[in-house]
């Protein structure tokens, strides 16, 4: 090896390193964060009855964390097809909880007669509250993730279509024309 290739290793694992660090602390701060939000603004949510946004925020960290841990079990084990399930379920749950997040974060809460639609202005300050940044926050980090995941998907079926050799048609095997009529 040269002296170039080992800097350029030493380059590779310690920017490897610190971005693998990076996520750490960011799924960290989120979770922290989100549990701050969660019980700093649940009485203003409360008071706010046509929104479940408190919901939806405690229901995506249980379900992302959810997700994780069964994503780290998953990689232990060598079952490609439970796998592949497993991934498509958590898919779906994630497309389900997020389009259910887009409309507490985008119906409910951004009309701009919310003022008319409640008694008092308990809304209002909920609107302007961090636990409605922070399920905007994971509204478009859902939406990302299916974003890209579909890509992927998309990418690598029509990678398998255009690469994929057709079958040599196999004839079938040729019958004994002695043994056709009779009862074996």
């Amino acid at each position: 090896m040269t002296k170039t290739d080992d800097c350029g290793t030493c380059l590779l694992l310690g920017c490897s390193c610190i971005g693998g660090l990076s996520l750490v602390a960011a799924a960290i701060s989120y979770y922290v964060f989100s549990i701050i939000f969660l019980v700093n603004d649940k009485s203003i949510a409360d008071d706010c009855s046509i929104s479940h946004i408190w919901e939806y925020v405690l229901t995506t960290l249980v379900i992302n964390f959810l997700v994780a841990k069964s994503s780290a079990n998953g990689t232990k084990k060598s079952d490609e097809g439970v796998g592949v399930c497993a991934f498509l379920i958590s898919l779906l749950i994630t497309v389900g909880i997020g389009s259910w997040g887009g409309v507490e974060i985008y119906s409910h809460l951004d009309s701009e007669n919310i003022d008319n639609l409640t008694t008092n202005n308990t809304c209002t300050e909920l609107k302007n509250s961090d636990l409605v940044v922070m399920g905007k926050v994971m509204f478009w980090l859902q939406m990302s993730i299916v974003g890209i995941l579909l890509t992927v998907i998309v990418l690598l079926v029509g990678y398998s279509v255009c690469t994929k050799t057709p079958n040599d048609k196999k004839k079938p095997a040729d019958y004994n024309s002695t043994n056709m009529g009779s009862n074996v």
